[in-house]
């Protein structure tokens, strides 16, 4: 059965690359996810006793999967005119883009500062930052939640992570114009360090891999533009599986960095717990076999952080069992289609890959347009680019509808349309066509 959710996983990923052939689109970007999960799962065949993969299984993520990528396809607007772009960033106010980054610096490192002070005064000020972060983490998962963040901490944090977005189309525009400066650069690389950084403080690694992810979608896009072509050139991908390697390397670094306990782990069998370990939990789930208790409210998994926002006091912690097969650790993620089917049975699942289709393709048509003009102001290609990896992350967990289905995301969105509308008013040259044509 495994061999069988590969072949279709695998099919399916061709098909959406011959679709879309753009590899930030929502179905290349689920697929792909999909497909290495189960890929990760084979290497594990005998250790975790993939081979009592159940048909529903296969048939609800292998199925799902493919549904995903046909929906999408019928909401493909248009093709885009293939034309390399000038990125002229002389357009821009250099002094004004280096004041803006500045400040930015500067708050990330009060923001850092004043998050450690909080746990400092809260905890112990004897512990190291890794036993402190750690200490956060087991209070929140204990479901008390008896530490949190001050509003104004919380706020400036969210408010510096969205503006990131605006750093990395600098950039990028950097990279890829024709007036480099190095100052700018290496100011961007700060201020994107230093929101990795406040992410790591928060105990998760998810802030530093959704800067990644974030910044790669925008460089893409950027690319796509110059090369005037969507394949792939040989330096990206060389680039590419250098930065994967790096990655791959770092993962356990950053546990224990963070306070886990992974010391008695193999990094190979603690990646492939996180990285693929999802479809045999699905599958002990789909065998009634993964002891979770059943939800309180309707779409509870689903939409947990709408949940959690409406009832703090019920939806405390992280509820769900860490499982373990022949004494191989699991962790206690389940991909997507735990959540959708847990809260909405088999046609529940297709609904809601139906409206996430939906969703993310109304975000993709208008952040893809970027490739013919990317330094016209697009608030949606920043917007999308912080969804993207929800969907990649689709085999982990329910991270697309937990992320965006809640009143938070909507403040996020509005946040960054109008801090991009006021930022490119900012750093625009008034009369920049006049003074450029005489």
């Amino acid at each position: 059965m495994l061999f069988l959710l590969l072949l279709l996983l695998l099919v399916n990923l061709i098909i959406a690359y011959k679709r879309f052939r753009y590899i930030i689109s929502p179905p290349i970007l689920m697929g792909s996810g999909m497909l290495l999960a189960s890929f990760v799962s084979m290497l594990y065949y005998e250790e975790w006793e993939m081979y009592e993969l159940l048909p529903e299984t296969v048939f609800v993520i292998g199925g799902g999967t493919l549904f995903f990528t046909l929906t999408c396809s019928v909401l493909l607007k248009g093709e885009l005119e293939n034309k390399k772009s000038n990125v002229d960033s002389t357009q821009f106010d250099k002094t004004k883009i280096l004041l803006f980054l500045y400040a930015l610096i500067l708050l990330d490192l009060i923001v850092c500062a004043l998050k450690i002070q909080s746990y400092h005064e809260f905890f112990s000020g004897g512990l190291g930052i890794s036993s402190l972060i750690q200490s956060a983490r087991e209070d929140f998962q204990s479901g008390s939640e008896k530490f949190a963040f001050p509003y104004y901490i919380k706020f400036l944090s969210n408010s510096l992570n969205l503006c990131s977005n605006i750093t990395m189309w600098i950039l990028c525009f950097q990279l890829f114009g024709n007036n480099k400066s190095k100052r700018l650069i290496s100011l961007c690389i700060i201020q994107l360090l230093l929101t990795m950084l406040d992410g790591l403080i928060n105990g998760a690694k998810g802030g530093v891999y959704d800067t990644i992810a974030r910044f790669s979608v925008i460089y893409i896009v950027f690319m796509y533009a110059v090369q005037g072509s969507y394949k792939l050139s040989s330096k990206f991908k060389k680039r590419s599986i250098i930065a994967f390697f790096i990655l791959i390397v770092s993962f356990q670094g950053l546990n224990l960095l963070m306070g886990r306990d992974v010391e008695e782990f193999k990094p190979t069998d603690l990646l492939a717990a996180y990285c693929g370990a999802e479809i045999k939990n699905f599958d002990i789930y789909m065998h009634g076999q993964d002891g979770n208790d059943p939800n309180e409210f309707w779409g509870e998994s689903t939409f947990a952080t709408y949940y959690k926002s409406k009832y703090p006091q019920k939806m405390k912690g992280d509820n769900y069992r860490f499982l373990h097969v022949n004494n191989y650790f699991l962790g206690n993620v389940y991909t997507q289609f735990y959540s959708y089917h847990k809260d909405f049975g088999y046609e529940g699942v297709f609904v809601i890959l139906t409206i996430i289709a939906i969703t993310s393709m109304f975000m993709y048509n208008r952040a893809i347009s970027s490739i013919e003009d990317p330094l016209r102001s697009n608030c949606w290609l920043l917007i999308y680019s912080m969804t993207a990896f929800h969907l990649l992350m689709s085999f982990f967990s329910a991270r697309y509808t937990i992320g965006l289905f809640h009143f938070g995301f909507l403040r996020n969105v509005i946040f960054v349309i109008i801090a991009n509308y006021f930022f490119m008013k900012l750093i625009k040259i008034e009369n920049y066509e006049e003074t450029k044509n005489t």
